[in-house]
């Protein structure tokens, strides 16, 4: 572990796998609303586009995905 803080390519390591989960975390209200084929899934995943990266328009968008009816899974939380 002593390479990932002293050296350049653990700096360039530890940046990839950073932004990479933190893309990963933004878009969670995206997918959950097209693998749940949620009703409103275009408007859920334009808020988290647009408003996403502020914390209250990530929640936002999470908690439209999580009480939005689904439409064709009916096994959808």
């Amino acid at each position: 572990m002593h390479w990932l803080t002293n050296s350049p390519q653990g700096f360039v390591v530890v940046l990839v796998l950073g932004t990479a989960i933190g893309l990963i975390g933004y878009a969670i209200p995206s997918v959950l609303a097209g693998i749940g084929h949620a009703r409103h899934r275009r408007g859920i995943a334009l808020l988290n586009l647009s408003l996403g990266w502020t914390v209250l328009g990530w929640i936002a968008a999470l908690v439209w995905v999580l009480f939005d009816e689904h439409g064709n899974d009916p096994e959808w939380p």
